[in-house]
């Protein structure tokens, strides 16, 4: 069991790293340190055990078809947080679950309606996991640029 991967030096002395590893090696550790081509730091936070920690942020709006998969695409180019979406209906995309409230270490919300919706439903999961309210509307299309530039202006400062 072991580790494999890369560093390559990027311009602007920027690194881009990718890795395969056995989560069940307890020897492993990145060491890398710089931004990557996003402007993002590589080295994250480690807890005492040396292992590596990452936020984990689950987006939520209604059908898991517009807002949350914009701000999951937008997002997932960080290299400090894992990111996941998700809709409230029961007939969205990808339907909200207690797992992935339990997973989540912050949860984004588009509405406060879905606020109402994720403490009725799923309360126990929730743990004193941070929801934070977006509020954003749904008057957008996937990936258009007003709500990829709403989403850069109102998530980060929670991140």
């Amino acid at each position: 069991m072991g580790a494999c991967g890369s560093i390559k030096v990027l311009p602007g002395n920027a690194y881009d790293w990718r890795f395969d590893h056995s989560l069940s090696d307890p020897g492993f550790k990145i060491e890398a340190r710089g931004l990557d081509h996003f402007g993002q730091f590589l080295h994250a936070p480690e807890n005492k055990n040396g292992h590596y920690i990452l936020k984990k942020i689950l987006f939520v709006c209604s059908q898991n078809r517009l807002r949350s998969p914009t701000a999951e695409q937008v997002f997932s180019k960080r290299r400090d947080i894992e990111v996941e979406s998700t809709g409230t209906n029961h007939d969205a995309e990808n339907p909200l679950t207690p797992e992935l409230v339990a997973w989540a270490d912050i949860i984004f919300i588009m509405e406060k309606a879905h606020r109402a919706k994720l403490q009725k439903k799923f309360r126990a999961s929730l743990k004193g996991t941070r929801v934070v309210c977006l509020d954003i509307p749904d008057d957008y299309d996937f990936m258009q640029p007003e709500l990829v530039r709403v989403l850069e202006a109102k998530a980060p400062r929670y991140l």
